[in-house]
């Protein structure tokens, strides 16, 4: 016995190294427990060891397959290897074994959250706080669920509740601040989020809405955010289908309105309104952290990737300046230029979003390969009449349609990296 209160006094401190040491010596002794290998699961998963993780649990099933606690242990394990589906089998197993553990309730929901089945979410979080009203973690997670299906006074009441069970529970803290920020009261929420970073200095959710807290001061970026925000609450599948959707009628309204009709000007605008929405969404991050880089808490939140990104779309934009004023190129490629130069902020913001180096310069390539495609073949031809009898036309518009194509290409390559990280 003393071996396991060793073993739950290290876990506690995240020594799990010395953790699975103690509980594979107790292994020695008891081969055949279940229970320690449950334990030995729970380790590993907490020490990045899915794999080894998952066979211990699968283990503890098959020595036992009425351990409820292996269940448990099996399905953090597949949700730490984002096997979703497998993971919600395997806690309902042990939903099956024992309902009356709140914390098994807790773990579907957190499942569920991953899956974004915000309203199945919400249901489980009821039912660890039907066991047990003053569960501070579920009413946290309740909290986020509500916030996913957009009830943000009612997640708003859940943090409130939970820091009155926990006053120092920074998840509180932070969820409390996210209910404000989304009600539009950012200096308020970044004293929360601040109160959760006192308590936790590391905890990443709180550094994170303190920036964002920060960014909702830069009236495009609130708006975009929101955005972002109304498209998470739904499946990845459905939100990618709804932007191609968009993307669709976009680029064939201008057919279906008749040339010289009333229509056409107000389906132009919309056009180019459209366009303009989804380039600012695509850079919002980098362009506000220029905004961080000038608030005191801000410049210190930002971590060196978002110090850099906004550097390089710095110089984009520093670039786009040049051809605006005429420095680069003539008034004849002007709007070509022009565009080009800023479609370039493009693939240049999503070089330090991605997380892996070999990622980052990947994106960096394509960045490189674009700008020889696009602005600098205009500098190339800006002291030559284009004409359309011009030996110099079809190549130059050639080379416009397929750096367009390499930046919708670039944005997808970025995304697919991105998501699968």
């Amino acid at each position: 016995m003393s071996g396991i209160i060793r073993f739950t006094l290290l876990m506690q401190q995240h020594r799990y190294d010395l953790a699975l040491s103690e509980v594979e010596a107790l292994l020695v002794e008891s081969p055949d427990s279940s229970y320690l290998h449950c334990l030995r699961s729970l380790c590993q998963t907490a020490m990045g060891q899915l794999r080894e993780g998952e066979e211990s649990a699968r283990a503890a099933i098959s020595l036992d397959p009425a351990e409820d606690l292996a269940f448990s242990a099996l399905a953090h394990a597949l949700h730490k290897k984002q096997d979703h589906r497998s993971a919600l089998s395997a806690i309902e197993s042990a939903l099956e074994i024992d309902p009356e553990r709140a914390e098994y309730w807790r773990q579907q929901a957190a499942i569920q959250f991953s899956l974004y089945r915000w309203n199945e979410a919400v249901v489980s979080t009821d039912r660890a706080l039907a066991i047990n009203a003053e569960d501070a973690e579920a009413l946290v997670l309740r909290s986020h669920a509500l916030h996913a299906l957009g009830r943000t006074q009612e997640a708003d009441e859940m943090s409130r509740r939970a820091l009155a069970v926990s006053p120092d529970l920074a998840m509180g803290h932070f969820e409390q601040g996210w209910a404000l920020l989304r009600m539009g009261k950012g200096r308020v929420a970044e004293e929360r989020f601040l109160e959760a970073l006192r308590i936790d200095a590391n905890f990443v959710p709180a550094q994170h809405g303190l920036k964002e807290s920060i960014r909702s001061r830069f009236p495009p970026y609130r708006w975009i955010t929101a955005y972002q925000h109304w498209l998470r609450r739904f499946p990845p599948k459905l939100s990618a289908g709804l932007m191609f959707l968009a993307m669709l009628l976009v680029n064939v309204l201008p057919q279906w309105v008749p040339k010289g009709s009333a229509f056409e000007g107000p389906a132009t605008v919309l056009v180019y309104v459209y366009l303009m929405f989804v380039f600012l969404t695509w850079i919002a991050g980098p362009l506000s952290n220029f905004f961080l880089r000038l608030h005191p808490l801000g410049k210190s939140a930002l971590t060196p990737e978002e110090r850099h990104g906004s550097l390089v779309l710095g110089a984009v934009f520093l670039g786009s300046l040049l051809v605006a004023t005429g420095l680069v190129t003539t008034p004849d490629l002007y709007w070509s230029a022009l565009m080009m130069s800023l479609g370039m902020a493009v693939p240049a913001s999503a070089i330090f979003v991605q997380k892996r180096e070999n990622q980052r310069w990947f994106m960096a390539l394509v960045t490189i390969v674009l700008l020889c495609m696009g602005p600098l073949a205009l500098i190339f031809v800006s002291h030559v009449s284009i004409t359309n009898k011009s030996p110099l036309f079809v190549p130059l518009l050639t080379g416009i349609k397929n750096f367009w194509l390499g930046i919708g290409i670039s944005t997808w390559i970025s995304v697919g990296m991105s998501t699968r990280d």
